[in-house]
């Protein structure tokens, strides 16, 4: 491989890097809500007692 056939590849690379930080920021809000979903109905009285027997 020459440095301009490397370059290239870097450049690749990086664009797929860019992609996987780009998909992370879209999906961290909605983990981020599923996580206080969980708490909120993980708190109900019916479930307190399914979890206490």
């Amino acid at each position: 491989m020459n440095q301009d056939e490397q370059l290239d590849l870097l450049k690749v690379f990086y664009f797929v890097l860019a992609g996987l930080q780009l998909l992370a920021v879209v999906f961290m809000p909605l983990g981020t809500l599923l996580g206080v979903f969980t708490i909120v109905v993980l708190q109900r009285p019916s479930l307190k007692a399914l979890f206490a027997t």
